[in-house]
C-alpha cells in the first residue's frame, strides 16, 4: 500500500492555483490546433457577432420604414415591400446560422482528437507542445 498516506487516508487534499491563466497555455491550444484553425474560429465568432448586430440594425430600419409609410400613405405596406424586409431578415439569419456552424466545425472534426491528445501530453512534465 505504497499510496497510503501518513495519516491512514488513500486521498489527498487537491492543489488549486488562484492566478491568471498564462499566456503560453493560449498559445499550446493555438499551436495544438493549428494556426489556421484558430484564426478561421476567431474570424467566424466576429462574424456572427457582426451579423447579430447588423440583424438589430435591420429589425430597427424595418419597423421604422413601416411606421412612416403608414404615417405617410395611410395604410399598411405592400406585400412586395414587406417581402424586401423578411428577405433581408431572414438572409441575415441564415449567414449567422452558418458563421455559428463554422465556429464549432473544428470541434467536429479529427482535430478535436489531435488538440485533446496533445493537451494530455503537455500536461505532463516530460514533453511540451
Amino acid at each position: 500500500m505504497k499510496n497510503l498516506q501518513k495519516d491512514g487516508s488513500l486521498t489527498k487534499e487537491e492543489e488549486m492555483n488562484e492566478a491568471l491563466v498564462p499566456w503560453s497555455t493560449y498559445g499550446s491550444f493555438v499551436s495544438a490546433g493549428g494556426v489556421l484553425i484558430f484564426l478561421l474560429v476567431i474570424l467566424a465568432q466576429l462574424g456572427g457577432q457582426a451579423l447579430n448586430i447588423y440583424a438589430n440594425f435591420w429589425l430597427t430600419n424595418w419597423g421604422a420604414n413601416t411606421e412612416k409609410f403608414q404615417v405617410t400613405y395611410l395604410r399598411d405596406m405592400p406585400l412586395s415591400r414587406s417581402l424586401y424586409w423578411y428577405r433581408g431578415y431572414a438572409i441575415t439569419l441564415i449567414a449567422g446560422v452558418i458563421m455559428v456552424t463554422c465556429r464549432f466545425a473544428p470541434y467536429l472534426s479529427l482535430w478535436t482528437v489531435v488538440l485533446h491528445s496533445c493537451i494530455l501530453l503537455c500536461t505532463s512534465t516530460v514533453v511540451h507542445c
